[in-house]
């Protein structure tokens, strides 16, 4: 298992439109949210509603950011393009990136960079 992640880490590393070829257990509600997630090409952003109605359930943004923090795939499924409608928004599940100074909302903000997407709101 672990080999494999470290195959898909470096195949997406190589090429950031990389998919995984399976998705963790879930939810149904947040296996299509990490479906959709794979579909946001590197560097554009969704916001966690714009993610919702492309998972089908437009109504359903606090789901739809739930699904995100517990994505246990990052950056595979690429929740660092997926953002608040107000800015940045969370990255890597509650507790990881409390406040702009995290860890966490640094990596996003240089995952994003990476990719060549607009500067972080």
């Amino acid at each position: 298992m672990l080999a494999e992640v470290i195959r898909g880490i470096d195949r997406w590393l190589a090429d950031p439109r990389t998919v995984p070829s399976e998705l963790p257990t879930g939810p149904a509600f947040h296996r299509a949210c990490w479906m959709a997630a794979c579909s946001i090409a590197p560097g554009a952003t969704v916001t966690y509603a714009g993610l919702a109605a492309m998972a089908g359930r437009p109504a359903a943004a606090r789901a739809a950011a739930q699904a995100m923090a517990r994505n246990r795939l990052a950056p595979l499924v690429p929740c660092h393009r997926v953002v608040a409608s107000s800015g940045l928004g969370g990255f890597m599940g509650e507790g990881a990136s409390v406040g702009d100074a995290s860890w966490a909302l640094r990596l996003k903000r240089w995952l994003l960079a990476r990719e060549g997407a607009p500067a972080a709101r």
